[in-house]
């Protein structure tokens, strides 16, 4: 299954024979903020897990719009600039990643954004299912959101 974030509306793609998703809510600002540690595959290593501090909140780079959401990524919540930055504007978030991409871990996301710095695929892996649940939701509020206030 995939989520679109583009520009003005947000579509979830069902499987075929169920009927299509309504129009999207309004979706507030305080249900998009998000931080926590996760793992994510890549970097120097590109088969390699890192652990990571993440930031689901407002964009805090200059280079990017204030008032859109966007995921940060850092070595620990003290650092004071992040690693990377995925831009959640027009973004795809794919919730079932196959075992290839998910190099060994079972509760996975698969994030590419249309934008931003680094337009890569990124594999995000969560402690559990439950966590995996409250981090995709939270993610695709804030592609609502960015897409509701672009």
């Amino acid at each position: 299954r995939r989520v679109h974030g583009a520009p003005g509306m947000v579509v979830a793609a069902a499987p075929a024979k169920q009927a299509a998703a309504p129009a999207a809510r309004a979706v507030e600002a305080e249900e998009c903020i998000k931080h926590g540690w996760i793992e994510k595959l890549g970097g120097k290593n590109k088969n390699k897990w890192q652990r990571r501090w993440v930031e689901l909140d407002f964009c805090s780079d200059s280079d990017l719009p204030r008032d859109q959401f966007a995921f940060a990524y850092k070595g620990s919540p003290m650092d004071k600039k992040p690693k990377g930055v995925i831009v959640l504007l027009g973004a795809e978030m794919e919730v079932d990643v196959d075992e290839e991409r998910s190099v060994g871990k079972e509760h996975t996301l698969l994030l590419t954004p249309k934008a931003g710095p680094k337009m890569k695929s990124y594999v995000l892996a969560f402690f559990d299912r439950r966590e995996k649940e409250a981090w995709r939701k939270a993610i695709e509020n804030a592609m609502t959101y960015n897409a509701q206030h672009s």
